[in-house]
């Protein structure tokens, strides 16, 4: 009985390394994956008619003979029309949500704007876009569900939401239990870093194992990954720095409450008698040269440097990642915030990086990710590179 539980370990494990060469390689030959994993040409043959049973690999072509000639390799891909992922990004003032094939191919797209902060009626919203955007193209149809949540998630349920009242709900069984697939449920800067990890990372002349990505929106949050793996810590928690406290003539402040990006948009509201301006209205109060919101601005960088700087203290990452559409937006404003950082003697070994896709679809490629590995069982010990075509 043991042997045969070993061996059927051994083949689950062999069938999973086979399935992640396939998935990270647009056209594979067994002869490649043999290679690429120590696995016999038999063993691979076994696997691979299990994987087509299963419709998640298809034969596309053949390959280049070898200089001494003989037959063709037979040449694989992972089968993209499988099934497909939809995935949403719960804002304060948006939700997005995005369609995907199982390789990172994006299908479409939708902003919807936010103006209630009811669970209840933005799960309701959630599940009519799912039906409103179902996908006939692929074989097995919606596969899975993935929500960036702003605010802290443990064992998949949300236990803090600051801007979106979520309490009595559990949003992933609600979801799980209506389209019966996986529904997965993180953090909206732990998935800003899963999609620099599979999707960015892997593309990077120099890639990191180790390193973290800060999001500056309606708060500020922190996404770890410490080789390769997420951290979460003890009940989901870690990263929240925008919750960090400050200490002014003994009142508590958080962090967040000074300095995310909506508490320098309701500034700049205050400074100009506005107390609904918008993002885009104040960068093009920026743009428009506005004093006193050029000082107020290059105030605020100084002190999102020193958070930078203080983060590469507590974690001493090789390389921090920032998600801010205001610190990109202007290129005088990152130059600004290099500045501030060098004025610290920063160690921070690298430039900031700015990821490579716009930081509006980040969160969605993130739940996309976590999705895929869950519904194909495959864990962060297995790299995967989405190709997204």
């Amino acid at each position: 009985m043991a042997a045969s539980i070993n061996h059927n370990e051994m083949r689950n494990a062999n069938e999973k390394l086979v399935l992640q060469q396939i998935f990270n390689n647009r056209l594979i030959s067994r002869t490649q994956i043999s290679k690429n994993s120590g696995l016999h040409k038999s063993t691979i043959s076994s696997i691979f008619d299990s994987l087509f049973d299963k419709n998640l690999i298809v034969e596309v072509g053949e390959g280049e003979s070898t200089n001494v000639g003989g037959r063709k390799p037979s040449l694989i891909s992972f089968n993209k029309k499988y099934g497909y992922i939809i995935t949403f990004d719960i804002g304060r003032r948006h939700l997005r949500m995005a369609n995907f094939y199982m390789n990172g191919q994006l299908i479409n797209y939708k902003s919807i704007p936010i103006t209630q902060n009811s669970g209840e009626i933005i799960l309701s919203l959630i599940k009519k876009l799912v039906v409103e955007n179902a996908i006939n193209d692929t074989i097995f149809g919606l596969q899975g569900i993935g929500l960036s949540i702003t605010g802290v998630i443990y064992k998949n349920k949300i236990t803090y939401s600051p801007f979106v009242d979520f309490s009595g709900i559990d949003l992933a069984t609600e979801l799980s239990n209506e389209f019966n697939v996986h529904t997965i449920l993180e953090n909206e800067a732990n998935l800003s870093a899963i999609y620099l990890r599979d999707f960015i990372e892997p593309n990077n002349p120099q890639t990191y194992e180790n390193f973290i990505s800060v999001d500056i929106h309606n708060g500020i949050g922190v996404g770890i990954i410490i080789h390769n793996e997420l951290y979460r810590g003890i009940f989901g928690g870690a990263g929240e720095y925008g919750r960090s406290i400050l200490i002014d003539r003994e009142n508590k402040i958080l962090t967040e409450e000074l300095f995310s990006e909506d508490a320098l948009i309701a500034q700049a509201g205050e400074l100009s008698h506005n107390d609904t301006l918008e993002r885009n209205e104040f960068l093009d109060m920026y743009e428009e040269k506005n004093p006193e919101i050029i000082y107020i601005t290059k105030k605020w960088v100084k002190n999102i440097a020193q958070i930078l700087y203080n983060l590469f203290q507590i974690f001493a990452p090789e390389a921090i990642y920032v998600n801010s559409r205001i610190i990109f937006h202007e290129a005088e404003i990152y130059k600004d915030l290099n500045s501030e950082l060098v004025a610290l003697n920063s160690p921070i070994p690298t430039n900031l990086i700015e990821p490579k896709k716009d930081i509006e679809y980040s969160t969605l490629y993130g739940a996309l990710a976590l999705v895929t590995r869950s519904i194909l069982d495959l864990s962060d010990n297995f790299e995967l590179t989405f190709s997204g075509d």
